[in-house]
């Protein structure tokens, strides 16, 4: 989904479409890691080190791993992953967008699943503030103004905005 999102829109319609009827063909999810495994990989050879395009391949992670720190890793990385990229479109103000992902969870009936997989604790903050790989102080969201708009060739620039750790406790407020 998220490598749909930024680079793919018929991927991103496809993995959408499979979640919202909760359909589970091993056929078709082969597919979509194949096309998401051939996504990464055009990155990683353009931006080996995630300085530039590379950035997109962090998009949800960062989040992902205050949670699962928070929830004393109990949270599956997936899912954790999921809940980041909900956030990173809550962070853009890219309502549109979430609101069909969030669509697609509700006709699967996994809402209320993943809503209970977030964190609650206070320990969030601290877990966000114990990342070795990302300055929250200084943190910045990447912008995803409409699906696939980072696809290759790479036609623009990673577009990022700065956020404040306020603005990321609401945007996982909103998730919840």
């Amino acid at each position: 989904l998220k490598h749909g999102l930024l680079q793919d829109q018929n991927l991103f319609e496809d993995v959408l479409a499979a979640i919202s009827s909760n359909a589970s063909d091993s056929r078709a999810c082969f597919d979509y890691a194949s096309r998401t495994m051939r996504l990464k990989s055009r990155v990683l050879s353009a931006d080996p080190w995630e300085e530039d395009y590379g950035q997109i391949l962090l998009y949800g992670h960062l989040h992902a791993h205050s949670f699962e720190r928070a929830a004393g890793f109990s949270i599956a990385h997936g899912d954790a992953v999921y809940l980041g990229l909900l956030v990173e479109l809550e962070l853009s103000g890219n309502a549109a967008i979430a609101s069909r992902i969030y669509q697609a969870l509700k006709d699967s009936g996994l809402t209320q699943y993943l809503a209970n997989a977030l964190p609650v604790s206070s320990r969030l903050k601290d877990a966000y503030m114990a990342d070795n790989y990302y300055d929250y102080s200084a943190a910045t969201t990447l912008l995803v103004p409409e699906v696939g708009c980072y696809s290759q060739p790479f036609t623009c620039l990673v577009q990022n905005r700065q956020v404040s750790w306020p603005f990321i406790a609401g945007s996982v407020d909103a998730v919840r």
